[in-house]
């Protein structure tokens, strides 16, 4: 499969992406939708997907960011607790 949509950041090794939604993600309805089919293929594909937002705490991300990380490197399946 060629380019599914682009992300911030990314692990490409690990199957692991961080994605940044801006204010504009909210308000544009267009932009909105384009975000979440890229994100539901990203998925589709087992990549491990993580948005965030100024609206959820960088403590979440964090976490939710280290979690997958970890599992990638560690575990034999990658997932994504809580």
């Amino acid at each position: 499969m060629g380019l599914v949509g682009l992300v911030d950041m990314g692990w490409k090794d690990l199957r692991i992406d961080l994605d940044v939604d801006g204010d504009h993600h909210r308000r544009d309805s267009k932009q909105y939708v384009k975000d979440q089919r890229t994100m539901r293929r990203l998925e589709q594909q087992a990549r491990i997907v993580i948005s965030c937002s100024s609206t959820r705490p960088a403590s979440q991300t964090f976490l939710r960011t280290d979690k997958a990380l970890w599992h990638a490197v560690f575990a034999s399946e990658p997932r994504l607790a809580g």
